[in-house]
């Protein structure tokens, strides 16, 4: 929201006896059989039998799938596909610059400008998070790659996390989603959710091609003797790469690289202190100052000074202002589809194709039902298709009906949005017009709603 990057942070510690278990509603599915044009497997083959070779992700493809976006980038962008120009029956034969394969003139795109991951991650990955899953026993790994990780006998690239009880062997494998984020430099994201998992289990975890091993602690909810403790939920918002100071004190206004190394002096103070007892972390808006800049760099930047704190505890977000234009939505919209989105639409278009919409949502975390909400609706007039102030606040007032009644189970609702909704500034009134402006303040209008709300939370 504030133009000066900026960092507030509250610790909120929920005490209780026993947390309801969500219900079960992941729509995990087994994945759809390969396209029939996979079997062929290199370029020669797949231009002589008049389909198109993509040299982005090494997959030959009968035509453009507008809800594909590796295809879609392909036509965007002519020079990173092979496809034969002289047969009439060709569907994309106009829509690459080469029609022979070796054609010097298309080649695979060269990585974005992005700086090199650590030495001690040879693997590439990188900007590992965690967010709570859809399902009561689940918990989704994020993360990103500049290059496709390839692993032998899956057809194509393919990538995922092994997964296990700490002190175990990591026995389970979930298998990851990827997709290409290209805007702002070239990258890949990735998401895989770890189902299975015991409440009060701790587990270790590793992604594909990465040498390093994770661990978090799943506290989503009571265990067999019991909730032990308070739930402890970390709540901040407008944290840039550079003014990270509450990562830890080693942060500076003077440089975005604010990685684990930098803060492994001393974890004594700031967020890094809070990782052995805290549930989970909220981060209401704004992010990195911003996602696109530098090239992008800066975003990358963020999730990797992120990542000593997201790879162990999960890092739940919503929508802030400066993601806003059109390529600080994609990175937010790509970079978090692994949140456990329920809403209505359940997705929104970007800039680079259609993804999951997590402009606004909902979960339960013990004994706390959060809602994240689009606070910049108001003020964009954003409208993507479906995604609208009416489709949000329709789909707002259903969740709270039912939250409201699931309350003798998690007692406490909590919504989240950047803007205030109480505050001085006329700007926040008219991004946000929940509150009125006479004395004392009152909510009207759509935001009546909010009155079965008892905790709201902005920046």
């Amino acid at each position: 929201m504030v133009t000066a990057p900026r960092l507030a942070a509250v610790l909120v510690t929920i005490a209780g006896s026993v947390a309801a278990v969500r219900p079960d509603v992941s729509q995990s599915a087994s994945a759809a059989p390969p396209p029939p044009s996979w079997q062929h497997t290199n370029c020669s083959s797949c231009v002589a039998a008049d389909l198109l070779w993509c040299y982005l992700d090494g997959k030959c493809w009968t035509a453009f799938d507008p809800k594909d976006r590796t295809p879609q980038t392909c036509k965007l962008n002519p020079q990173w596909c092979a496809a034969p120009g002289s047969s009439s029956k060709s569907e994309t034969a106009s829509e690459c610059a080469c029609s022979t394969c070796g054609d010097p003139r298309c080649q695979i795109p060269a990585p974005a400008p992005n700086p090199a991951p650590t030495p001690a991650r040879p693997g590439g990955v990188q900007q590992v998070h965690l967010a709570l899953g859809q399902a009561a026993d689940a918990m989704s790994v994020s993360w990103a790659t500049v290059n496709l990780t390839v692993r032998a006998g899956k057809g194509g690239f393919s990538t995922g996390v092994r997964y296990g009880p700490v002190g175990g062997a990591l026995s389970s494998y979930a298998q990851g989603d990827t997709r290409l984020l290209n805007v702002s430099g070239l990258r890949y994201t990735h998401v895989a959710t770890l189902t299975g998992l015991k409440p009060g289990g701790t587990y270790a975890y590793q992604v594909d091609g990465d040498s390093a091993t994770f661990h978090f602690a799943f506290r989503r909810q009571a265990g067999p003797g019991g909730r032990v403790g308070p739930d402890r939920h970390v709540i901040f918002g407008d944290l840039g790469a550079s003014h990270g100071f509450s990562i830890c004190a080693a942060c500076t206004a003077g440089a975005d690289n604010c990685e684990a190394d930098a803060c492994a002096a001393n974890r004594s103070a700031g967020l890094v202190a809070e990782i052995g007892t805290a549930d989970m972390l909220l981060h209401v808006g704004d992010f990195a100052y911003d996602f696109d800049g530098n090239g992008g760099r800066r975003g990358d930047q963020f999730m990797r000074n992120i990542e000593q704190l997201a790879a162990y505890v999960p890092y739940m977000v919503s929508h802030g202002n400066h993601e806003d234009s059109d390529a600080n939505l994609a990175h937010y919209i790509e970079r978090f589809r692994g949140m456990p989105s329920n809403a209505v639409p359940a997705t929104v278009d970007t800039v680079v194709g259609r993804g999951v919409n997590t402009l606004w949502y909902s979960w339960d975390a013990g004994l706390v039902h959060y809602i994240a909400l689009d606070t910049e609706i108001w003020d964009i007039s954003r409208s993507q298709g479906s995604v609208s102030r009416a489709a949000m606040l329709k789909w707002l007032r259903t969740d709270l009906e039912k939250a409201q009644s699931n309350r003798a189970a998690v007692p406490w609702i909590v919504c989240h949005g950047h803007q205030s909704v109480y505050g001085n500034f006329d700007i926040l009134l008219d991004r946000f017009p929940c509150v009125s402006q006479l004395n004392p303040p009152t909510p009207h209008g759509p935001c009546a709603t909010f009155y079965l709300v008892p905790v709201l939370i902005g920046c």
